[in-house]
């Protein structure tokens, strides 16, 4: 498949889209920074972030370059989430890194929501469907069809799994991995592991594929129908898992 071609268009949607992904990164340093009440190596990696989300699309034009940003990103994407949260690593020890506990600070499960929103609300979906038009040539069902299976692959949480395997160094079979996701206590390391993951990265390459092939069969329409339902069911417990525990925490 030959790149999308460069013109008008091309240039106000890359604007449009740094624009989008560079004001989200603004935002979470902004958090990131009143939530830690001090500096770190977070807004160096937030920047990183940026500019490797924008260098991304000058490889999607082609199955291998898609594939390896697809799996260069996912990394990115958990080292920041590591260098946001602070959490001590094989370099992160402060002052390199400062440990975000929200628990401890005022209005911190709010300033966590708005970091999750910015992030995974704004910036990872803008970054998927940036990816998908360029990977497609332009819109239609192509591009739809990669855009949805680019979605689910992020909303499946790979990125959490090398949070805690590969940056973390986390290998405690007892511990309790995975508890921010939603609902609240349903996903441990084998459900995630076993079920959520390999399902959902499952049925988003395959999207991506029929994309690329341009399929129409039932077996598409089934993954269709999938990757909505997936992707709406953890969007709305993510979201009335997030008001809950700020309701319960403001009554208690």
């Amino acid at each position: 498949m030959r790149p999308c071609k460069f013109n008008n268009l091309t240039l106000v949607l890359a604007v449009a889209y740094a624009f989008i992904i560079s004001v989200g990164a603004i935002a979470n340093i902004w958090i990131n920074h009143i939530a830690k009440g001090s500096w770190d190596f977070y807004p160096v990696a937030e920047i990183l972030w940026v500019l490797c989300s924008i260098f991304v699309l000058t490889i999607c034009g082609t199955t291998r370059g898609l594939v390896l940003g697809v799996i260069a990103l996912l990394f990115l994407d958990s080292f920041v989430d590591m260098c946001a949260m602070g959490d001590p690593f094989w370099w992160g020890t402060p002052p390199r890194l400062i440990q975000w506990s929200w628990e401890m600070r005022p209005h911190g499960e709010r300033l966590v929501a708005a970091y999750w929103l910015c992030l995974g609300g704004i910036q990872i979906p803008a970054r998927c469907f940036a990816m998908a038009w360029v990977a497609a040539g332009g819109w239609g069902r192509k591009f739809g069809l990669m855009a949805l299976g680019l979605n689910l692959i992020w909303f499946t949480n790979v990125q959490d799994v090398l949070y805690y395997f590969v940056w973390s160094g986390d290998y405690h079979i007892h511990e309790h991995y995975f508890f921010s996701l939603r609902p609240d206590g349903f996903w441990n390391l084998w459900n995630v592991l076993l079920l959520r993951v390999p399902i959902g990265v499952t049925i988003g390459v395959l999207l991506v594929r029929a994309g690329k092939c341009e399929s129409r069969s039932l077996l598409t329409t089934v993954l269709i129908w999938c990757a909505v339902l997936g992707i709406v069911l953890n969007t709305l417990a993510f979201a009335v898992g997030r008001q809950f525990e700020i309701y319960h925490n403001a009554t208690m």
